[in-house]
C-alpha cells in the first residue's frame, strides 16, 4: 500500500481512513489483509502495541481461517516481543489448532503455496517449542518441535505403505518414552536444533536424564544465512565448498562452545549422537566442528543425521536381522585422473557375502538390480541443478547413459531392502528444498525407497580422499564389530590425526539408522 511507510502524519491518516471505509463497508477479507500489513509496518517500527491492536482487530473480523492463523502468527512474534511469553504461547497454539495437513501437490502450480504452508507449520511449531522450553517445560518443548519436522516425508512414507506398523506416523507426543528407552538400549543421545528469527532452540536428549536440556543460542537465522553467504555465492559451485569449511570456526563458537558441557557429559554414556538439523544446519558439516577445548565433536562421539525422531523410529524398522552383507558397487566416469570405475571394483573386492561389480553402469541396470542388495555403492559424479523447479529432479548422479536423479529412486517407493546405501558422489546430500523442515533430494528419495541409512556428501570432494574414506569406511565396518557411525568415526578422526584438511573427511555423513 502507499501508506506502508507511515512515516508522516499524512500517510497515518490516510491509513486510518482506509480502515475505517473498509469497516463501513464491511469487507472483512480487505480489511483484515489492511490490518495485517499495518501491524506489519508498526511491528518493523518497533510499536509493539500498536501492532498487536491491530492483530487482535484482524484476528476478530478475519473471515477465513487462513486469515485468523496468519493473524495469530503474527500476534505470537509481537507478544514475544513484549516479553508477554504465555500470552504468545496461547495465540501459537490456538494457530497450530487451525492448520490443516495439505498433501504435496501434484502440479507445479500449487507448489509454492504448499511450501509456504509447509514453513508455516514448522516454524508455529518452533515458535512452540521455543515458548515452553522458556518456562521449562522441556518435554513438551521437544514434543512441539518434533511435531513440526519433515512432515511431508512422514504422510509420504505412510502413503507408501512401507511396513504394517509404520512408526513415521505412530511417533507423537505419547511416543516420548519409547524414544528415550530405545536411544537408552543403544546408548545413543539426540540433539534437535530450532532455527528461529531471533535464535536457535537446541535440545539435547541424554538418556541418563527424563527430561531434556534446553540451550537458546544467540544465532539467529538471519545471521545464519549471513554466514554461509547463502545470497552471494552459488551452492551449485565449487566455491561453496570454500564457504562452508571457512564458516566452521564461528559456527563452532556459537552452535557448539555452548553446548560443551552437557555434550561432553552425553559422550560419557553415549557412543552415537543423533542431529536433528533445521533450515541452513542440514548444510553444516558437524563433524568438523570444535569444542572451545580444540576437540571435534567427532572425536567425543560417532554422529547421524535424521530428519526428525519419527523417521529415525522408522529408519530402525527398516533393520534386517542377521542380514547379510550383499554388495552391488557402481562406478561411472573419472575426475582429476581417478577413474570411479576403479574406486567401485576396490569396494566390490571385499569380502561381502555376495557382490556385483557394475562398471559404467546404465541407469536401467542400477534400477533393476539395486532391491536385490543390503549395500549399495555408487562412485560418480554427482551435482545439484539450480535451474530445475522440481526439488527430486534437481539432485543427479551421472552414469553411462544419462542421469540418475532424486526421482528415479523415489519411485522404488518401498522396493529397496538395502541397510547401506554410500552416494560417494559431490553434493549427494546437500538438497534443494522450498521448506525450511523438509529434506528432498537423495535424502527423502532413498528413505521413501526403503533404505534404512545412507552416506553422503554436503559439499564438492576431491576424488582420491573421497575414494579412500569409502574404502576404509567398508573396510571398517565389514570387521563387524561396529556400528555405521562408528565406523565412519573411526575412518574421520583417523584422516584428522594424519593432518589431513576437514574438507576431504567432514563432508561425509551418515543420515538413517547408525547401527
Amino acid at each position: 500500500p502507499l501508506w506502508a511507510t507511515m512515516d508522516d502524519a499524512t500517510q497515518r491518516e490516510r491509513a486510518r481512513q482506509e480502515t475505517d471505509d473498509l469497516r463501513q463497508i464491511g469487507a472483512k477479507d480487505e480489511l483484515a489483509l489492511t490490518l495485517l500489513q499495518r501491524a506489519m509496518v508498526y511491528y518493523g517500527q518497533q510499536q509493539f502495541q500498536l501492532a498487536l491492536s491491530d492483530l487482535e482487530e484482524a484476528r476478530q473480523c478475519a473471515p477465513t481461517i487462513d486469515l485468523r492463523r496468519r493473524a495469530l502468527m503474527a500476534k505470537t512474534a509481537t507478544l514475544h516481543a513484549l516479553s508477554r511469553d504465555e500470552e504468545a504461547l496461547d495465540a501459537v497454539v490456538q494457530a497450530i489448532a487451525l492448520l490443516d495437513e495439505p498433501d504435496v501437490p501434484d502440479t507445479d502450480q500449487s507448489l509454492d503455496e504448499w511450501q509456504d504452508r509447509s514453513n508455516e507449520a514448522e516454524a508455529l511449531h518452533a515458535a512452540a517449542a521455543w515458548l515452553t522450553a522458556k518456562f521449562g517445560r522441556t518435554r513438551e518443548a521437544f514434543e512441539w518441535a518434533e511435531a513440526g519436522k519433515a512432515q511431508n516425508l512422514r504422510r509420504q512414507l505412510a502413503r507408501a505403505a512401507i511396513g504394517e506398523d509404520n512408526p513415521a506416523t505412530r511417533l507423537s507426543k505419547s511416543a516420548f518414552d519409547e524414544l528415550h528407552d530405545w536411544l537408552a538400549s543403544e546408548a545413543s543421545a539426540m540433539v534437535m536444533f530450532c532455527v528461529m528469527s531471533w535464535g536457535i532452540l537446541t535440545l539435547v536428549l541424554e538418556p541418563h536424564k527424563t527430561e531434556p536440556l534446553a540451550f537458546f543460542l544467540e544465532l539467529t537465522a538471519g545471521e545464519l544465512n549471513q554466514l554461509l553467504s547463502r545470497h552471494s555465492v552459488s551452492e551449485s559451485s565449487e566455491q561453496w565448498t570454500d564457504v562452508i569449511f571457512g564458516a566452521v570456526p564461528t559456527l563452532s563458537e556459537k552452535l557448539l562452545h555452548p553446548l560443551q558441557g552437557a555434550l561432553q557429559e552425553v559422550a560419557r554414556h553415549c557412543q552415537t549422537l543423533y542431529i536433528v538439523p533445521d533450515a541452513s544446519l542440514y548444510l553444516i558439516p558437524f563433524a568438523a566442528l570444535t569444542f572451545a577445548d580444540g576437540t571435534r565433536l567427532v572425536e567425543h562421539m560417532a554422529l547421524a543425521h535424521v530428519p526428525s525422531a519419527a523417521i529415525l523410529a522408522w529408519c530402525r524398522s527398516r533393520r534386517l536381522p542377521q542380514a547379510e552383507r550383499t554388495c552391488l558397487a557402481v562406478g561411472v566416469g573419472s575426475a582429476k585422473g581417478f577413474s570411479f570405475a576403479e574406486q567401485a571394483r576396490a569396494v566390490a573386492e571385499l569380502p561381502w557375502t555376495r557382490k556385483k561389480f557394475l562398471p559404467e553402469a546404465t541407469t536401467e541396470e542400477f534400477l533393476a538390480e539395486a532391491p536385490q542388495f543390503t549395500v549399495l555403492h555408487l562412485s560418480c559424479h554427482g551435482a545439484i541443478e539450480k535451474t530445475v523447479l522440481d526439488t527430486l529432479l534437481a539432485s543427479r548422479i551421472e552414469f553411462v547413459n544419462g542421469i540418475l536423479t532424486a526421482k528415479d529412486i523415489f519411485h522404488l517407493a518401498g522396493k529397496l531392502r538395502a541397510q547401506l546405501v554410500c552416494l560417494n558422489a559431490c553434493q549427494s546430500g546437500h538438497f534443494r528444498s522450498g521448506a525450511r523442515s523438509e529434506v528432498d533430494g537423495y535424502w527423502r528419495a532413498f528413505l521413501h525407497a526403503g533404505a534404512a541409512s545412507l552416506i553422503a556428501t554436503l559439499t564438492f570432494v576431491h576424488p582420491e580422499p573421497a575414494g579412500q574414506l569409502a574404502l576404509d569406511f567398508h573396510q571398517e565396518w565389514l570387521k563387524g564389530d561396529v556400528t555405521k557411525a562408528e565406523a565412519l568415526r573411526r575412518v574421520q578422526r583417523r584422516m584428522w590425526r594424519q593432518g589431513i584438511e576437514p574438507r576431504h573427511w567432514a563432508s561425509h555423513i551418515l543420515i538413517g539408522d547408525h547401527h
